[in-house]
């Protein structure tokens, strides 16, 4: 417990200060801050150091992780005091989970932020629905749309809970069979609903709505049911036992994290995504009962819809993705389409074609209406390399995402680095992607040159040097680059051979099937004139008959 729960934070930061043994072992650099519970005390010690030691322990700040309230409105207190709001901001982010990096980033705009840790405070007091939204508006207009997506996330569970809370009241003073559920329904529920038998877990909520899973390594039993139905704790289930297998599966159809930002929860706007998310639900409903399956249609109270299948054993759970995979191609558009981004530049649809991230990067941006920065900055980094037909692509892949900008957009082609992103340090970014979807371009290995998605464009399409920029060392020289080209290149130039060569077989064909048809029309001549040879203008005409009894014909000058 951080020391002691219950106690202010003055008579923790002091009892604090007694357990790390005085401030020398820090100052000689005997050991290092461990926890966020370290951190706030050394903070509270700083009195009297140095600037550059001071900078040294705030600086380690973003290795640990607050879930305790007391110690952030001490470090906010203390952030303010130095003149560092990008670090206050830190603290609320932090907080409430909302970093995704665990980085202090610097803002130009230092009027939002000012107003964004305004509104922040206020949260904390008292988190209403207007703060989240006024919270998530001012994220997407300092650009942070990974955050201003959480945010609408965090939106949708307090709605949630709020609309469950007035939903459902329990009467501490009835007794459990007053309630519609008995013992038989918890059998039931167990039967149908419990995954491993072993083992479950428990969700824990903090006052900060932050909330952790601790696995329980214990046998699901009807009374952890009751306690949940009673509302006690909320239980959580393994789906999968050890052994690979289910004997149900869900299938989750929600409104886009676009739309919720956009429109308020309740709206008619919202109303409307979610009438066409049922219209999904039964399209795919449809689509398994054609299979002879029966599906369980839930409406999740909130930003969709959850389908249910139960199966009359335990499967292999390949088979239950088998079956998702076969429901999801009946009813979505195919994964490869690029037909979406309309006519696009041939060395554009090379890359899109052949490269399985870049496809689904720019797909996500046309089904959701959102990319990470990230993301963003990873088909910046391939289709800003291929000419200004693929830095006009890459505002047109921005537009489907939310408040896309033209001058952003624009700002950042002209602070492009001088070279493609590389295939390794993709693949690194997005493993799970990559693994799911594949990355298997085998390009050939050539010296001076690395992998990357634009290497389809240089190969396949009729891009001339100069469209597409050569993925080589920032330091290779213009002759190099070239001959790195002209390799990469190889088999154009095999081809426009072997092209040229085939040609001149068919010429020769023809040159020689002339040549036979004349040498028979001499051969008559001679034939019918008793003759071996002929005196012409150009030199003596020779017939001769050579071994295999055919005849070559000479001209003697």
């Amino acid at each position: 417990m951080w020391l002691t729960s219950g106690e202010k934070i003055d008579k923790k930061l002091k009892k604090g200060q007694e357990i790390l043994g005085g401030w020398e072992q820090y100052y000689r650099d005997e050991r290092e801050i461990g926890s966020i519970i370290e951190f706030v005390v050394a903070i509270s010690m700083l009195k009297g150091k140095s600037d550059d030691f001071r900078k040294k322990i705030e600086q380690s700040r973003n290795k640990f992780s607050n879930i305790y309230k007391d110690i952030l409105e001490y470090l906010v207190l203390y952030w303010d005091t130095r003149l560092m709001p990008e670090n206050i901001l830190y603290e609320y982010e932090d907080y409430l989970e909302i970093t995704a990096d665990n980085k202090i980033k610097s803002y130009e705009n230092k009027a939002l932020l000012k107003e964004l840790i305004q509104l922040y405070s206020k949260f904390l007091i008292n988190p209403t629905e207007d703060l989240y939204s006024e919270i998530m508006q001012l994220y997407t207009d300092l650009g942070e749309y990974e955050k201003a997506s959480m945010v609408s996330d965090m939106k949708n569970s307090f709605m949630s809970n709020k609309v469950n809370r007035n939903k459902i009241k329990f009467d501490e003073n009835k007794h459990d069979s007053e309630y519609k559920w008995n013992e038989s329904d918890i059998s039931l529920f167990i039967n149908f609903f419990i995954g491993r038998e072993d083992t479950y877990a428990i969700d824990n909520i903090f006052e900060n709505s932050r909330n952790t899973v601790e696995q329980v390594m214990e046998p699901v039993n009807a009374e952890v049911i009751k306690r949940h139905f009673m509302g006690e704790i909320t239980a959580a289930t393994y789906v999968q036992r050890s052994n690979s297998t289910s004997k149900y599966m869900v299938m989750d159809i929600d409104i886009s994290k676009k739309v919720l930002i956009l429109h308020p929860y309740g709206s008619e706007e919202f109303k409307s995504y979610k009438e066409k998310a049922l219209d999904i639900v039964k399209n795919m409903e449809s689509e398994i009962e054609k299979l002879g399956l029966k599906c369980y249609i839930e409406d999740t109270g909130h930003r969709g819809y959850h389908m249910w299948l139960f199966f009359g054993e335990w499967i292999p759970v390949r088979y239950i993705h088998m079956l998702a995979d076969y429901i999801q191609k009946n009813i979505f558009p195919d994964e490869e389409d690029i037909s979406i981004f309309g006519k696009t530049d041939e060395a554009i649809n090379q890359v899109l074609s052949k490269c399985n991230l870049m496809r689904y990067l720019c797909q996500k941006a046309y089904k959701t209406g959102y990319l990470s920065h990230f993301e963003r900055l990873s088909v910046l980094y391939v289709f800003g390399h291929m000419g200004d037909n693929g830095k006009e692509f890459v505002h047109t892949v921005m537009s489907y995402t939310l408040n896309y900008q033209y001058s952003i957009t624009q700002k950042f082609i002209s602070k492009i680095p001088a070279k493609p992103v590389s295939c390794i340090k993709l693949r690194e970014q997005y493993k799970m992607i990559t693994a799911e979807y594949g990355c298997n371009c085998n390009f050939r290995r050539t010296k001076n040159c690395y992998p990357s998605p634009v290497l389809h464009a240089i190969k396949n399409a009729d891009s001339e040097q100069g469209e597409v920029t050569i993925p080589t060392s920032r330091t290779i020289t213009k002759e190099k680059e070239r001959v790195v080209y002209d390799e990469i290149n190889i088999h154009k130039k095999a081809n426009a051979i072997a092209a040229k060569i085939l040609e001149y077989k068919k010429q020769k064909r023809g040159i020689d099937k002339n040549i036979e048809r004349l040498e028979d029309d001499l051969q008559n001549i001679f034939e019918n004139a008793g003759i071996d040879c002929l005196e012409i203008e150009i030199g003596m005409l020779v017939r001769r008959k050579k071994e295999n009894g055919e005849y070559e014909w000479i001209i003697e000058i």
